[in-house]
């Protein structure tokens, strides 16, 4: 390969490498040479790849959408008890605090600074409490949670728990109190 030809690569192993950075240290903390070398790629092949760090970016928090949150979507929807559903893919959340939602952290740090973004990360936000809203109206048409319980309302609740669950492990919440927190939200549901 001459000098100047990009470096051809994988974009499954690129995606991969580049989100699990941004979404370990954030898009502002993340530098074109931090980029450069979880990726291995040089500049030049990234720029011609993604068009710049915010395209490689918006390609970063889709990729996570198909891959990371895509199984959730399945364990939610799977068959079976929608209740027992719900409390294996919560259970998960005591491992994924660490890191945060790519989400989630994504909205904090941005806010509203970049109208784009905001409306993406409403529009996934949105789709994804709809999945949690689904199993619950299940777990409710299957008497498996307390009758008087709205699975909207629930869901819109569990939503706001993971920003507060991330946030407060970042501030130093042990897995122990993790587990509590997401124990006694169940014990709210449950009949």
């Amino acid at each position: 390969m001459g000098p100047g030809r990009p470096r051809s690569f994988e974009s499954a192993e690129v995606l991969e490498a580049a989100t699990e950075l941004f979404w370990t240290r954030g898009y502002e903390r993340t530098s074109k040479r931090d980029i450069m070398e979880a990726t291995g790629l040089a500049s030049q092949s990234l720029y011609n790849a993604f068009g710049d760090k915010h395209g490689l970016f918006m390609a970063c928090v889709r990729y996570y959408l198909e891959t990371k949150l895509s199984s959730t979507m399945v364990e939610l929807q799977a068959e079976g008890s929608p209740l027992g559903n719900l409390k294996r893919v919560l259970s998960t959340w005591v491992d994924s605090c660490d890191k945060g939602c790519m989400l989630i952290n994504t909205a904090a740090e941005f806010g509203q600074e970049d109208p784009e973004l905001a409306e993406f990360l409403r529009g996934c936000m949105a789709q994804g409490q709809e999945a949690y809203a689904a199993v619950l109206r299940r777990a409710h048409a299957a008497g498996e949670i307390a009758e008087e319980l709205d699975p909207d309302a629930v869901a819109a609740t569990l939503f706001t728990m993971a920003s507060g669950l991330t946030l407060k492990k970042r501030l130093g919440a042990t897995d122990a109190e993790i587990q509590a927190s997401i124990r006694g939200f169940l014990n709210l549901l449950e009949r």
